[in-house]
Parts: structure tokens; sequence; C-alpha cells
């Protein structure tokens, strides 16, 4: 039986484009003019916030390992799902 991932997959990908978005913009040089923060933080708050991304990342390909195992076993019990013998 498959998962039910699709939404989670698909609202995880949606978050991870928000949050490129923002880290691209926090990049640029207006940004940083107007920021009040030191370089320091700012490269501290880069790095948590790269963090976060890479979390993401990481559950997204949970999600989707989970569904194709799923998709897989349910090929398989009908019978459909390529086999290979090594």
């Amino acid at each position: 039986m498959a998962t039910n991932n699709k939404d989670k997959i698909l609202l995880a990908i949606d978050e991870l484009a928000v949050m490129i978005a923002l880290l691209k913009d926090y990049d640029k040089p207006e940004h940083q003019e107007k920021s009040k923060e030191s370089p320091e933080a700012r490269l501290k708050r880069k790095k948590d916030f790269a963090e976060a991304i890479h979390a993401k990342v990481k559950d997204l390909v949970v999600l989707a390992d989970a569904d194709s195992k799923a998709i897989y076993d349910d090929l398989l019990a009908q019978g459909l799902a390529p086999t290979c013998s090594i």
C-alpha cells in the first residue's frame, strides 16, 4: 500500500523553494547594507539557515524514499515489479 506522503512532499518542496529564495535575498548587497547585524552575526544566521535547509532536504528524502518503497512493494505484491537477481 502506497504511503500518503504526496502532499507532505509537495509542501516540503515549496518550503525549500521559499527558504532558498530567502537565503539568496539575504546575500544581496542592498540587504547587507540595511542590516544592523555584525558580519559575524550574519555569518552565524546564514549557517543556521543553511542547516535548516539541509534538515528539510533530509526530511524530503525520507518521505520520498518511503513513498518509493511503498510503491515498489505494491507493484511487487501485484507481480508487476521488476526483480533482479545478482
